[in-house]
C-alpha cells in the first residue's frame, strides 16, 4: 500500500460478514469504518472526513437501499465507490448503472478479489480526476482566451486576421495534443476513442500489449470486429446509453479476441465526445484486462459452493443469531426441518418466528443471559421450533456464542438435532410400559 492509510467506509447490514470483512481489510493496511444501513451509510460520510473509498452492499433490509445511499453520498462527495453484492441478477445490477461507482463485486469472491477491486477502484478514480482536473485548466485557458478584449480582437484581426485563426487553431490542436498525451502517460489501461458508429478512431500504445499487433492496424476499423458475438450485443447497448442520456456509461465486460486467436476478458467504461457546439461526435473510454480477476472470481465462487455444498450434507441443523436475535446463517437440514427457504429463513427474527410462544421467554432469556456473558460458554438444551406449516419439532441443541477480533459478543452459533421421533417413540414405549404393569397388577 502507499505510506498513507486509506480509510474504507464498509457499508454491510449483516454483523457477521461486516465483521470478517473489516478484519480482512485491516489486516491489508486499510482503516476501516462501518456502517450498518443506508442512512448511517450518509451520516458517516458527512461527520468524517477522512473517508477515501466507500464499499457498499446494496441491499441493506428496510430503509434506505445501498443504490439510494451511494447517490446521496456523490450528490455532496467526490469518493470513489464500489458495490458489493451477492446479488447478480439484471435487474439489480442495472439498478447501480445510473450511478458513478467504480466496479461491482460479488460477495464472497474472495479476498484476492476484493483486494483488486478496491485497488482499482482507487486507481481508476485518481486517473479520473486528474482528466477532470486537466480538462477545467483546458476550459480555464480557453475562457482566458476568449476574455481578451473586443478592443485587443479587433486590433489583432485588423492586422492578420488570418494570422490569428491559424493560431488559434494550432493553440487548440496543441491543447487537445496534450490533453490525450497526458491520459495515455497516466493510464496504464487502454484508452480508446470511436465514432458514433463505432470505428475506432484512437487507441493508446497499450493496444500492443492487450492485442498482440499494432495500433495502426486498429484505426478506422469497426470495434465489433475485435469483440465477440455473444458480447457485442451488450457492448452496443450500453453505447446506445451514452449516445441517449449523453453520459457516462458504468462498466460493461466482455470478450476480446487478440491476434493469436486467444478470447481475453475486458471491463469498459465509455463517455461522448463533444464539438463546440454540445453535439455527441463519438466516445470516449478505458478498458482493461480483467481474465485474471474473473478466473479468479470463478475460483472463489466454487470454493464458496462447495463450502456450502459441505454445510448443506450435514445431518445435523446449524443456525447463526445475532445480538438481535436475528438468522444470519441457516444450512439445508435446518431450512428442511423449518420448512422455509434459506433466503425466506436468513433475517428471520428467530424468537418471534421460529420458537413457539409457551418456550420463548425461557429461550429467549438463556440467549440473552449468554450474550451477556452471564452464562456458560457453552450450553445444550432442548426446545422445539414451528414449522412453516404450524408443526412443533423438538430439538436438541448446542450452543456456542461468537465473538468478534476484539472478544465483544456478537451473537451466537447453534447445532441442533431433530428428536422429535424419538421421544414420541420413547413415549409409546412408556405407553407401553405402564399397560404391561397394570395387567401384570391385575393378574396378581
Amino acid at each position: 500500500m502507499a505510506s498513507s492509510q486509506k480509510t474504507v467506509l464498509l457499508v454491510e447490514d449483516e454483523l457477521l460478514i461486516a465483521m470478517a470483512e473489516k478484519a480482512m481489510l485491516e489486516r491489508h493496511g486499510f482503516k476501516v469504518v462501518t456502517a450498518s444501513s443506508g442512512e448511517k451509510a450518509v451520516r458517516a460520510v458527512d461527520e468524517a472526513a477522512e473517508i477515501d473509498l466507500a464499499l457498499m452492499d446494496i441491499n441493506l433490509g428496510s430503509g434506505m437501499d445501498g443504490t439510494e445511499a451511494a447517490a446521496r453520498i456523490l450528490e455532496k462527495h467526490d469518493i470513489p465507490l464500489v458495490f458489493l453484492s451477492s446479488h447478480t441478477e439484471r435487474e439489480i445490477v442495472e439498478k447501480t448503472e445510473s450511478i458513478t461507482s467504480y466496479g461491482y463485486i460479488v460477495k464472497n469472491s474472495g479476498e484476492t478479489v476484493l483486494l483488486a477491486g478496491i485497488k482499482m477502484a482507487f486507481k481508476l478514480f485518481e486517473a479520473d480526476r486528474s482528466i477532470r482536473a486537466h480538462r477545467l485548466r483546458i476550459e480555464s485557458a480557453y475562457e482566458e482566451l476568449q476574455a481578451i478584449s473586443e478592443e485587443q480582437q479587433q486590433t489583432i484581426a485588423e492586422l492578420n486576421a488570418t494570422n490569428d485563426e491559424l493560431e488559434l487553431s494550432r493553440l487548440m490542436l496543441a491543447m487537445s495534443e496534450q490533453k490525450y498525451r497526458y491520459l495515455v502517460e497516466n493510464s496504464q489501461d487502454l484508452i480508446f476513442t470511436l465514432t458514433t458508429s463505432g470505428l475506432i478512431t484512437f487507441v493508446s500504445p497499450s493496444w500492443g500489449t492487450f492485442f498482440g499487433y499494432p495500433m495502426e492496424q486498429a484505426i478506422g476499423k469497426p470495434f465489433e470486429q475485435f469483440i465477440h458475438p455473444d458480447d457485442f450485443p451488450a457492448c452496443e447497448a450500453a453505447l446506445g446509453k451514452v449516445l441517449r442520456t449523453g453520459e457516462r456509461k458504468g462498466t460493461v465486460e466482455y470478450r476480446a479476441r487478440k491476434a493469436d486467436g486467444e478470447w481475453r476478458w475486458h471491463s469498459s467504461s465509455a463517455a461522448p465526445v463533444r464539438d463546440d457546439s454540445g453535439a455527441i461526435i463519438g466516445f470516449e473510454g478505458i478498458s482493461r484486462d480483467i481474465t485474471e480477476l474473473r478466473n479468479a472470481e470463478t475460483l472463489a465462487l466454487a470454493e464458496r459452493d462447495k463450502a456450502q455444498m459441505y454445510l448443506d450434507v450435514a445431518s445435523v441443523i446449524f443456525v447463526a443469531l445475532d445480538r438481535r436475535g436475528l438468522v444470519t446463517l441457516a444450512n439445508k437440514k435446518a431450512c428442511e426441518t423449518i420448512g422455509r427457504g434459506r433466503d425466506e429463513l436468513l433475517g428471520a427474527d428467530w424468537f418471534g418466528e421460529i420458537v413457539p410462544a409457551a418456550y420463548r421467554n425461557g429461550v429467549r432469556g438463556l440467549f440473552d443471559r449468554l450474550i451477556r456473558g452471564e452464562s456458560a460458554e457453552r450450553k445444550s438444551y432442548e426446545h422445539p421450533v414451528v414449522s412453516a406449516a404450524g408443526e412443533e419439532r423438538m430439538i436438541a441443541w448446542t450452543i456456542s456464542p461468537a465473538r468478534d477480533e476484539t472478544g465483544r459478543m456478537i451473537g451466537t452459533l447453534s447445532s441442533g438435532e431433530d428428536i422429535t421421533e424419538r421421544l414420541r417413540f420413547e413415549e409409546r414405549l412408556g405407553e407401553r410400559d405402564s399397560l404391561i404393569e397394570a395387567r401384570s397388577g391385575r393378574d396378581a
